[in-house]
């Protein structure tokens, strides 16, 4: 009920919003979201970046990034948030982000995705059983700068074509709906199960 999507499509204001959630820890790639979506910007001004959660090692690092000239203004920090006003920053954005090195599931993930968000993310781990060419864009963690320009790069396709954004984010919600990755529908999924079993199929 709280990952729903948009109502409406957000008003045109000029910007493009990605969002990313979690702790400011090695294994969530906080340290080259950073990097990327300075990048990003340098070729597209009209990128902006939320950052809901924090704490952790790089929370000083990425702090003093988003403090640069480049990023004045661009980078928000929402500290770490009830759960429905996460979904309602996540709601108004446009894109959401994980750069996660280590993740065995996603969840993060898959709220986005219930609310129409396409993603970009790691090829790796559970955000690769998640996403698939459907509902977003996987960069290789193949290297730090080849992981950053491939963030980078990822950002700026969605950035440039709000079309791809809409396809994608449709992707998302018939992917959670349809592959058994939505709460209910894993639950009816299961009740299928159960009732063959017990009718000896």
């Amino acid at each position: 009920e709280i990952w729903t999507p948009p109502a409406a499509p957000r008003p045109a204001d000029g910007e493009v919003r990605f969002v990313f959630s979690g702790r400011f820890v090695d294994w969530k790639g906080i340290q080259f979201l950073l990097p990327a979506f300075e990048k990003a910007v340098a070729r597209n001004p009209a990128c902006r970046l939320e950052l809901i959660g924090g704490g952790g090692e790089f929370e000083g690092y990425v702090k003093e990034l988003a403090s640069r000239e480049l990023l004045a203004g661009k980078v928000r920090f929402h500290g770490w948030l009830a759960r429905e006003r996460a979904a309602e920053i996540l709601r108004e954005a446009d894109v959401f982000v994980m750069p996660s090195l280590r993740e065995c599931g996603g969840t993060a993930i898959l709220e986005a995705m219930a609310m129409g968000k396409p993603i970009v993310t790691t090829n790796w781990g559970g955000p690769a059983d998640y996403v698939d060419a459907r509902c977003g864009i996987l960069v290789d963690p193949s290297g730090p700068q080849q992981f950053v320009d491939g963030l980078a790069e990822g950002m700026l396709r969605l950035a440039d074509s709000p079309e791809l954004r809409g396809t994608l984010g449709a992707g998302g919600m018939q992917r959670v709906k349809e592959d058994y990755l939505a709460w209910n529908v894993k639950a009816d999924r299961v009740l299928e199960i159960l009732r063959d079993v017990v009718a000896g199929k």
